[in-house]
């Protein structure tokens, strides 16, 4: 019989991804954000934690079912150590997450958002998505403008009646997906026309494209509007 030569099972490294999943803490019950590190989130690993193995199971759906002889079972546990060892690869990560998910929450204030995201994401200023549907929000509170690279802004069924509000989001360049709809705001007259005019970067609106009639729309009415105040 030959010999079987010698093999590493040691995981292949792996090249690191930009940032892992979204931190899920959606109907976890809570009310205030000053002590969201000492909660763990359904979904995600906050900062300073490893990431989960990532687990690739071979299927043997179509394998061949035969019965081993003894130097059958002793050559092959070489090759079964380099398949357990490839079976889990740690993954890599830049940054634990972009993403925070604070749905279904019963909150009503945004106070210490920015030290909840200090405390549980590598890079608070990538913060690209903030998902705080459902909540008991009533206004926009200023802490929303504090990430710069925010990207998507999930604010639909809470209890926002300002759209003056909505200006405050203006300061956020690079957002691109907003939902404000189930909120009181949504029932005023010219609600998407006053939500695009202070956005001019929005891409969707409540799950709808922005499209160009819309822009053309809203340049039109920003005109008349001007042009109402100034008679």
């Amino acid at each position: 019989m030959p010999a079987i030569k010698a093999v590493s099972t040691s995981p292949k490294k792996q090249p690191k991804l930009p940032a892992g999943p979204p931190l899920d803490y959606c109907f976890m019950d809570i009310g205030s954000l000053k002590n969201l590190s000492e909660l763990k989130p359904v979904n995600g690993f906050v900062k300073g934690c490893a990431a989960p193995p990532q687990l690739n199971k071979p299927s043997t759906a179509n394998a061949p079912v035969t019965k081993p002889t003894a130097n059958a079972e002793a050559s092959a546990k070489p090759m079964q150590q380099l398949q357990t060892a490839a079976a889990v690869t740690p993954l890599q990560f830049e940054l634990n997450s972009r993403a925070i998910k604070l749905a279904n929450n019963p909150l009503k204030s945004l106070a210490g958002l920015q030290e909840a995201a200090a405390a549980v994401l590598d890079e608070p200023a990538e913060l690209r998505w903030l998902d705080l549907s459902q909540c008991k929000l009533t206004n926009i509170q200023d802490e929303l403008t504090r990430f710069p690279k925010l990207q998507m802004l999930y604010l639909h069924a809470n209890q926002i009646t300002k759209l003056s509000d909505v200006k405050k989001l203006g300061k956020l360049s690079g957002l691109q997906k907003l939902t404000l709809h189930g909120n009181p705001i949504a029932e005023l007259p010219h609600y998407k026309l006053q939500v695009l005019s202070c956005m001019p970067t929005l891409r969707e609106l409540d799950f709808v494209a922005v499209s160009k009639l819309d822009r053309d729309t809203v340049s039109v009415w920003t005109k008349a509007q001007r042009g109402g105040r100034k008679a």
